[in-house]
């Protein structure tokens, strides 16, 4: 290996390490904030119970609550993911490593995990609609969830794309 090689990977491990390190940090947070609001979903539904509210209501804080536990197990995944990542393994396994992590979404294995609490919350918000067909409010909350998909990516292109970049032009080398 020649000597900008090395330096590259250095450089490029001390970024990783440092993206990791926030990464894990942001996850343990929204991770407390989902449990946070697993806490409040359970009063509001233990209330609704007690005070002889209408089933939707009490389906809507079940629902709710179900959601941010789905989110908050997420975050926790998540969190000793990237609090845990090996940086001793071969050069070109850690690199790989990475490149799935950084790619869009790729942290999140598998992917689908995302639809139950998004359709829990659908479910939550749809249950006690007023003034609004079920119909025109599936259209707006599922262009509400496309809308925040491409803010995601795009927020992906401008953060973590040129280190994916980094990543994969450094795998091709190490590859050849």
């Amino acid at each position: 290996m020649n000597l900008n090689k090395q330096t590259d990977l250095t450089r490029l491990t001390t970024r990783l390490k440092h993206e990791d390190n926030s990464y894990a940090r942001l996850c343990k947070t929204f991770k407390n904030m989902y449990w946070g609001f697993v806490i409040i979903y359970v009063i509001l539904a233990v209330f609704h119970l007690f005070t002889d509210t209408s089933l939707p209501y009490i389906i809507r804080s079940i629902c709710f609550c179900l959601a941010m536990a789905s989110f908050a197990f997420i975050f926790q995944k998540l969190h000793l993911n990237f609090k845990n990542i090996d940086y001793s393994l071969p050069t070109l396994e850690m690199l790989k490593n990475a490149k799935k992590r950084y790619a869009p979404y790729g942290a999140i294995r598998p992917p689908l995990l995302l639809i139950l609490p998004i359709i829990l919350i659908d479910v939550a918000l749809s249950v006690s609609l007023s003034g609004m067909s079920v119909g025109t409010f599936q259209l707006i909350y599922f262009g509400v969830v496309l809308l925040v998909v491409a803010i995601g990516l795009f927020f992906w292109k401008i953060k973590y794309k040129p280190l994916y970049d980094n990543v994969s032009l450094m795998i091709k080398e190490f590859s050849e």
